[in-house]
């Protein structure tokens, strides 16, 4: 075993508690939607050393609705795109348009996603 293909299973064995980490490690975009969707700063330091910047952008062009939050598909749209709004939110059932109750929109309205939100996220590093 290569030392890649150790960082990969560790890395694949560290965001997906699923699967077995050889079919994670196998799948690039699946690694890396999951470690840019669940990861922590280690693990997205971990890809980045493993996986080129075009790479990162096939994954994310490619992601399964479901997988990001919000706030995290705005990120990476940033990073990755320059734009926050770059492509749409992956939906699951976009034409369920289901909206949380009235009652509950009326004591939680939404927030939009601003660069504060995205920089709690992961804060810019100089």
């Amino acid at each position: 075993m290569t030392a890649r293909s150790s960082r990969l299973l560790r890395l694949a064995r560290h965001i997906n508690w699923y699967e077995p980490p050889e079919t994670v490690a196998a799948d690039t975009r699946k690694l890396l939607n999951e470690t840019m969707a669940r990861g922590s700063d280690v693990d997205i330091e971990e890809a980045w050393a493993l996986f080129s910047r075009e790479q990162f952008i096939d994954a994310y062009r490619h992601a399964a609705p479901g997988l990001f939050s919000r706030r995290h598909w705005a990120y990476w749209g940033l990073m990755l795109l320059g734009n926050p709004e770059a492509l749409p939110y992956p939906v699951r059932y976009p034409e369920v348009e289901w909206e949380w109750p009235a009652s509950f929109q009326d004591r939680h309205p939404p927030k939009p996603a601003t660069a504060d939100d995205i920089n709690w996220i992961a804060p810019v590093r100089e």
